[in-house]
């Protein structure tokens, strides 16, 4: 069963106890697609903080909320290619950070006698730069890319989609459902 709520005048938030599956439509603009994107399951509920008395707990608390971030699991949701871009891009700059650092770690070592102070403090910085990157640009491609945020507890799926695309699919699910 699907139960869907106009939260904005462009959002739209569903709650199923089940996986849902969608359409071939993008998720954010509603073009006709087969192309998909993972969205990571947040374990919790949209309506708590996801702040669990198991947190206080320490390093055995923190090991039980990863695992619940595990058995959450992932989906994958349709995106067209203009609507996938960000993450793509995100991928590709995470890609050239590993090869940029890659060629630091080994000029560093070959020229550092070689070379004047002021530009190993220069590759250094470009070192910590590219290592950022390694880490934040995957991560802020998929954010800005995925037209979805999912959550997973014990009474279900929720959805939050950022755009209308799917209202009147979830229109048709709730006079029809499956």
């Amino acid at each position: 069963m699907i139960r869907a709520k106009n939260t904005a005048e462009s959002g739209l938030a569903i709650s199923s106890k089940t996986k849902i599956v969608f359409p071939d439509v993008c998720a954010r603009c509603g073009a006709q697609t087969h192309k998909t994107i993972p969205v990571k399951i947040k374990a919790g509920s949209p309506h708590h903080h996801n702040f669990e008395v198991i947190s206080l707990l320490g390093t055995p608390g923190h090991i039980a909320g990863g695992i619940n971030e595990l058995l959450a699991g992932s989906t994958k949701i349709p995106c067209c290619r203009v609507c996938r871009r960000p993450y793509v891009v995100g991928y590709a700059v995470c890609i050239a950070c590993i090869v940029g650092e890659g060629i630091l770690c080994y000029l560093g070592p070959t020229y550092v006698n070689t070379v004047p102070e002021w530009l190993l403090m220069i590759c250094i910085f470009l070192g910590l730069f590219l290592f950022i990157g390694i880490i934040l640009a995957s991560t802020i491609g998929q954010e800005i890319a995925a037209p979805v945020r999912i959550w997973r507890d014990a009474s279900g799926y929720y959805y939050y989609f950022f755009s209308g695309a799917y209202r009147d699919w979830t229109q048709k699910q709730r006079a029809h459902p499956l």
